[in-house]
């Protein structure tokens, strides 16, 4: 389960069976919030599906994630994120600068969804040129881009490795969020849970085909 600041929120939507996932919101807002995530014609069609969970955004508000992303999301590799602060020290002098790599990483991956699920459809007969599980394969790249940032993100790079010594040295944050994406993966290989080994399949493709799967997503993380 997340922790209380990105609660689950079930909301009474048989049709789409869509939760909300975002702070829990009080009084007038929360009314509003509501009526506003009740599932219309026109959101149940084009974006409220039963694959995918709702986020409260703090910047683009309710934004939609498939929810077998989550398999990657729920675990307590990534939800270390959460304690990385995007901009390093910076909120020491500005208060308001407290955001993390966490909701940093969730609104790319909303972002890669949006933007290239357009480009499909604008491409017309050429949207051959990249499937919806090459989508979400991006999205998967996006959502862990910044994985294995260590304390204080850019800081801990710039200042702590360029001071250490060895192996460390020629150490970057984006071989270390290919390594961790592995490692999460890894863990979910080895979980007795059957919907978990599907969900993987779903997002990853079968056993035999995942190694190149995983290097694809790797890549993109280097970009």
């Amino acid at each position: 389960m997340l922790p209380s600041k990105y609660s689950i929120n079930i909301l009474s939507n048989n049709e789409s069976n869509t939760s909300v996932v975002g702070p829990e919101p009080t009084g007038n807002h929360r009314s509003r919030l509501l009526r506003t995530a009740q599932p219309t014609k026109t959101m149940t069609e084009k974006t409220v599906t039963s694959r995918n969970k709702v986020i409260n955004d703090p910047i683009y508000g309710m934004i939609y994630l498939n929810q077998k992303l989550f398999r990657i999301i729920d675990t307590a590799i990534y939800q270390r994120l959460r304690d990385i602060k995007q901009l390093g020290g910076l909120y020491m002098v500005f208060p308001g600068a407290s955001h993390n790599r966490f909701e940093h990483c969730i609104g790319t991956a909303h972002l890669t969804g949006v933007w290239l699920t357009k480009l499909r459809k604008n491409l017309g007969k050429d949207k051959s040129l990249f499937s919806k599980q090459d989508i979400l394969h991006a999205q998967i790249a996006a959502l862990c881009h910044d994985l294995g940032h260590g304390p204080f993100s850019h800081m801990f790079q710039d200042v702590f490795i360029k001071e250490a010594q060895g192996a460390l040295k020629n150490w970057t944050h984006e071989d270390a969020s290919c390594h961790l994406l592995r490692l999460i993966v890894k863990e979910c290989e080895a979980s007795q849970d059957t919907q978990v080994i599907q969900d993987l399949q779903d997002l990853l493709g079968p056993v035999s085909m995942r190694g190149d799967v995983l290097d694809k997503i790797t890549c993109m993380i280097k970009v």
